[in-house]
C-alpha cells in the first residue's frame, strides 16, 4: 500500500476537533487517550550506553550519525572516546535510535516538514 503524502495546506485549515476525528480514525495513526496517558509509568534513565556499538550496528559513519540524529560530531566523537557521557534523557533518545531508528526519522522529518510548510 502507498504511503499517502499528508496536505499540510488542508490541515492547517482543520480545527482541533476535525484534526483529532481524522487521528482517530486513520488506521495508521494512533492517538493516546487521556487515561492512557495518566498511565504511562515513570522511567529511570539508561544507566550506561555504547554510543559506538549502536552506531556501527546501524552501519553509520560518525559524520553520518550525527546528520541523521542530530548530534554535534564532537560531541559523539567525545562519548565514542569516553571523555564525556550522554545524559539521562540523550541516553534514552541514543536507546530509542537504536531500537527503532526509523520511528525517530520519522518524528525527525516530520518537524521538519512542518517547518517548510509554515
Amino acid at each position: 500500500m502507498k504511503k499517502r503524502e499528508t496536505n499540510w495546506n488542508k490541515l492547517k485549515r482543520m480545527s482541533e476537533t476535525e484534526i483529532e476525528r481524522n487521528a482517530i480514525e486513520d488506521d495508521d495513526s494512533y492517538v493516546a487517550t487521556r487515561e492512557e496517558l495518566m498511565n504511562f509509568k515513570s522511567i529511570e534513565p539508561v544507566k550506561k550506553i555504547n554510543v559506538k556499538e549502536i552506531r556501527e550496528k546501524m552501519g553509520f559513519s560518525q559524520h553520518r550519525f550525527s546528520a541523521v540524529f542530530g548530534f554535534s560530531m564532537r560531541t559523539l566523537q567525545e562519548w565514542e572516546q569516553g571523555r564525556r557521557e550522554p545524559n539521562g534523557a540523550v541516553r534514552n533518545f541514543l536507546k530509542v535510535i537504536a531500537r527503532n531508528p526509523k520511528a525517530v526519522q520519522h518524528a525527525l522529518l516530520s518537524d521538519v516538514e512542518d517547518e517548510k510548510d509554515g
